[in-house]
């Protein structure tokens, strides 16, 4: 009973080692001098699909590459811009602010005495009195 028992313990034990079992995933073969591996169909399949999904991942990494590329030059771009937008802007506040200073210096000169209207009127009346007068003796005495 003890040997029945012991044969059916070590069976029991190695079932499972059995049941679990798994073909080898690859044997190699050598075939015409060209060595290779013997896959069974499933891995086969999942192989090809694995490497048509790299192949494509690779060229879209390839495109992202290209796009972040792209992306960069454009992010390049947009900084000389903001310098040059930048320069034009201090060169527009620098001729404001003549333009400013030209316009105090403009207000400060507009009610200077010799900018008066009247003063013009009159000097205009009185040299045109005296044009007139000169111009009356002158042909006075012409006679």
């Amino acid at each position: 009973m003890k040997i029945l028992s012991t044969f059916l313990m070590i069976l029991f034990l190695s079932l499972p080692r059995v049941a679990f079992a798994e073909v080898p995933a690859t044997i190699e073969l050598k075939h015409e001098g060209h060595s290779g591996y013997w896959f069974a169909e499933e891995t086969a399949t999942e192989m090809l699909k694995d490497l048509k999904e790299l192949s494509l991942l690779r060229e879209k990494l390839q495109l992202l590459d290209v796009k972040l590329e792209l992306k960069n030059e454009h992010l390049n771009l947009l900084r000389e811009e903001v310098k040059i937008t930048d320069t034009i802007s201090k060169k527009w506040k620098v001729a404001f602010s003549e333009q400013l200073e030209i316009t105090r210096i403009c207000e400060a000169e507009k009610n200077v005495w010799y900018r008066n209207p009247a003063l013009w009127g009159g000097v205009g009346f009185v040299v045109g009195v005296g044009v007139t007068v000169g111009i009356g003796y002158a042909l006075a005495g012409a006679k």
